[in-house]
């Protein structure tokens, strides 16, 4: 699998953004290829101990979309909103399983936005989904996918406000 050639097209979903309304809510948009896969990783700064790890091992809140060799096989764009070692998070008092039944309440009036979603994880997956794989659509799915995220960064702020 050429993870190059994916990355491109993952960089070129990424430019299409507006990057207005993401500026606005000071939230990061990066691309790259970590643990053997292809990503765009989507987060607010505030939301991660160490923003710019690569992958995040430390406490951080973040979404996800990827392509690993698995998902191309299965013709899967894979998405997931995680938040990992939040107890550890700076500037509030987090417990994990509570964070995270908060924010899946906050989610469901928007569940729509979301094709094949899934809440039925522990809570260090908030979410998690995926969207057929067309190779001739990649950017725009990825582009999608990303744009839908405005829809639910606001549910963190407002879950993280409760742990303040």
């Amino acid at each position: 699998m050429s993870l190059e050639k994916y990355l491109k097209e993952f960089k070129k979903a990424a430019q299409l953004l507006d990057t207005k309304p993401f500026n606005e809510k000071n939230i990061q948009i990066q691309t790259g290829i970590w643990l053997d896969a292809v990503v765009l990783r989507i987060q607010k700064r505030h939301w991660a101990n160490n923003p710019e790890e690569k992958p995040h091992s430390g406490a951080a809140i973040f979404m996800s979309i990827w392509l690993d060799e698995k998902s191309i096989t299965n013709q899967r764009i894979l998405y997931n909103m995680h938040a990992l070692r939040l107890r550890q998070l700076n500037n509030y008092k987090l417990q994990s399983r509570a964070f995270a039944n908060s924010f899946r309440k906050k989610l469901t009036p928007v569940k729509k936005l979301w094709p094949n979603i899934s809440t039925d994880f522990a809570p260090q997956t908030l979410m998690e989904g995926w969207t057929t794989l067309s190779p001739q659509n990649l950017q725009n799915d990825i582009f999608q996918l990303a744009n839908n995220f405005l829809s639910i960064e606001n549910l963190v702020e407002k879950t993280l406000l409760e742990f303040k």
